[in-house]
């Protein structure tokens, strides 16, 4: 179990997985995206993975419902929370979006839902959220997934700098 508790932000399980595999993160979680922004990879969803790296963004293109998706592989969790921090470089800012969880990558389950959050009113913000939909099942995919307008209010754009989940690991 790595729980979220307070002070522990971007200290959760893909931190974990990090260490445990020297750094090597790629052996052991994919990251996918619905699409990137101008399919220019320095916007590859990768980078939402690499905390330290405050100077990258993922992006992914200006399309409705667009996500970002942590696959786990091997690994199943059941998450309890999550971590964003709004990405550096642009203005579009998250601010309806949903957390779904799937075994398949196919039928999918919303576990959190934020609608018209204005927390991210400015760049490299972090705040934690606790999963509003508590359950049992382990995980293999977890994805946010925009689904409203970005801050801008006319525009799709889902961009991040980092995400982190905390709950069980197995």
């Amino acid at each position: 179990t790595i729980p979220f508790n307070g002070n522990n932000e971007f200290s959760g399980i893909i931190s974990y997985l990090r260490e445990k595999s020297n750094q090597n993160i790629e052996n052991v979680i994919n990251v996918t995206s619905s699409s990137i922004y101008e399919n220019n990879q320095n916007f590859n969803p990768f980078k939402a993975v690499l905390f330290e790296e405050t100077a990258k963004d993922f992006g992914s293109g200006d399309y409705e419902n667009s996500w970002i998706c942590i696959d786990f592989k091997e690994h199943r969790i059941k998450p309890t929370h999550y971590t964003v921090r709004s990405g550096k470089n642009y203005s579009n800012r998250p601010r309806s979006w949903v957390i779904e969880c799937s075994n398949d990558n196919n039928r999918w389950e919303i576990l959190d839902e934020e609608n018209n959050n204005t927390i991210f009113n400015d760049f490299l913000i972090s705040h934690t959220f606790q999963i509003n939909k508590q359950d049992t099942n382990e995980y293999r995919y977890i994805r946010m997934r925009n689904t409203g307008y970005d801050s801008n209010g006319s525009s799709y754009f889902l961009f991040i700098n980092s995400i982190e989940f905390y709950g069980e690991l197995n």
